[in-house]
């Protein structure tokens, strides 16, 4: 594809997303909003972070996590280009972000990014993961990101499953973490998009 032809199709696909910043229903009742994560965001990601138990923790960053440091917290939000995007879930009876997908790039390999998701535990087995990686997963492909990766504990099969379901696929394995990968750089693979109805009600329950 011509150069401005690539560039012009990159930019439909981002404000397309953009356009998606939008009120969803659980299949519970309770409604969120999907949107972009925002520099903002960082008190509403410490606030989340305090609300997942030891186990999601230990899901999400690989090891035990007791507490979430000050440079840690700058590096989460600073979002908002290329390299480093993230996809947020609001609560929309209080406001607060009960879920977040992202993918960062590698800064030696920036077609390189490697994705990570959580998700509040009592908003847990609702769709929102699958619709913010969904969101996510376009959104790094739409900006020049070819390979795909996710490094997940073994006994979370709850991540594996859902990785599976967008094509990802185990490429290397090390004492308790596995590694998934996802080529996206040879077309279009199909990205396993939520199903909603004419409500906005998502169906799927991871």
């Amino acid at each position: 594809m011509h150069p401005i032809l690539t560039e012009m199709v990159v930019r439909e696909r981002i404000a397309d997303l953009d356009r998606q910043s939008r009120g969803i229903i659980l299949p519970d009742g309770r409604r969120v909003t999907l949107r972009e994560l925002r520099r903002e965001d960082r008190g509403s990601l410490a606030d989340l972070f305090s609300r997942l138990s030891p186990d999601s923790r230990r899901n999400r960053f690989l090891a035990a996590k007791p507490r979430i440091t000050g440079p840690e917290l700058d590096h989460l939000s600073d979002v908002g280009h290329p390299a480093h995007r993230a996809e947020a879930a609001l609560n929309e009876s209080d406001g607060s972000l009960v879920g977040v997908c992202r993918y960062v790039a590698d800064p030696e390999h920036p077609a390189v990014g490697e994705v990570a998701i959580a998700v509040a535990d009592d908003f847990q087995n609702q769709g929102i993961g699958h619709a913010l990686a969904w969101r996510t997963l376009a959104r790094a492909r739409a900006n020049g990101v070819t390979l795909l990766t996710a490094t997940t504990l073994r006994e979370n099969t709850k991540a594996r499953a859902l990785l599976n379901r967008f094509g990802f696929r185990i490429c290397s394995a090390s004492g308790c973490d596995l590694e998934l990968c996802l080529d996206v750089g040879g077309g279009e693979p199909p990205l396993a998009r939520p199903a909603q109805d004419r409500e906005n009600r998502l169906d799927g329950p991871v």
